[in-house]
């Protein structure tokens, strides 16, 4: 459903998607359903470009650039002081993952 959507609605623009996926990368089927998610859409896996110390984390921050507006992941990392309560407790089961991204006019 996600590539049906990616493809009628947001066919060259770029983008970045981010979140729970439920596809441990280094797992099958998950793995080649991960590779379709990002052969059919040309989305890049920051986690995977950055080479990050989680790549089998099954939450996930994609993007890829458009001719008009060029991306490149530069920084991957949890965050696990900004989404807690008062007290330092998690809001969730997950801890967040913050990526960096720096950007420029496309040619």
């Amino acid at each position: 459903q996600l590539i049906t959507f990616m493809t009628e609605r947001s066919r060259d623009v770029a983008l970045i998607v981010a979140g729970d996926f439920n596809l441990r990368s280094a797992q099958e089927p998950a793995k080649s359903q991960l590779a379709r998610l990002l052969r059919s859409t040309g989305l890049r896996d920051s986690c995977a470009e950055l080479a990050c110390p989680s790549p089998g984390n099954i939450d996930k921050v994609l993007y890829r650039s458009s001719a008009q507006r060029q991306l490149a992941a530069e920084a991957w990392r949890r965050d696990t002081e900004t989404f807690v309560t008062v007290d330092g407790e998690p809001l969730s089961d997950h801890v967040p993952v913050e990526v960096r991204f720096a950007w420029r006019a496309g040619m």
